[in-house]
């Protein structure tokens, strides 16, 4: 009688370092301490820009990973996406931020509701949202944090 085998792709999975930031902070202690790491990367971006940070225990940041990209109008991304790269860089916790290009940072429905996920995701996991900061640039430049609002 003939043996039927089946093949099973095996796959691997490792975080690739595509280069490095200077940002003027050692760990992320606050919301102003995250904000200048997140202006460092985003700086110069036309359009929506999600972005993870990730921290080991000591908030020390161990990498930053854009999660996704959108419109000048907004983004759309899955909450499993901002934890691979959270648990694959083994991070203790994350911040989230993104930024409004249209110069006002305060925070839509939408990115309440993703936060809200986010945070929840995170509380099973063991890699806690510590915060989710909403930044805009140019003339209106302003930083909005959920946590700072008692939003998270």
């Amino acid at each position: 009688m003939n043996q039927v085998y089946s093949t099973v792709p095996r796959f691997s999975m490792r975080l690739v370092k595509e280069k490095s930031i200077k940002y003027p902070v050692e760990a992320i202690g606050d919301a102003k301490q995250a904000e200048i790491a997140l202006r460092a990367y985003l700086h110069q971006q036309d359009c929506e820009h999600l972005v993870v940070l990730m921290l080991d225990a000591r908030n020390d940041m161990i990498g930053m990973s854009t999660v996704t990209t959108g419109g000048i109008s907004g983004l759309s991304c899955a909450v499993r996406d901002i934890f691979k790269y959270a648990i694959v860089g083994r991070a203790s916790g994350i911040i989230l931020g993104h930024n409004h290009p249209s110069g006002d940072c305060t925070p839509s429905q939408e990115d309440l509701n993703f936060t809200s996920r986010v945070k929840e995701a995170g509380q099973l996991l063991g890699v806690p949202l510590i915060d989710h900061l909403i930044i805009s640039s140019g003339a209106r430049e302003g930083r909005y944090s959920l946590l700072e609002h008692h939003l998270i």
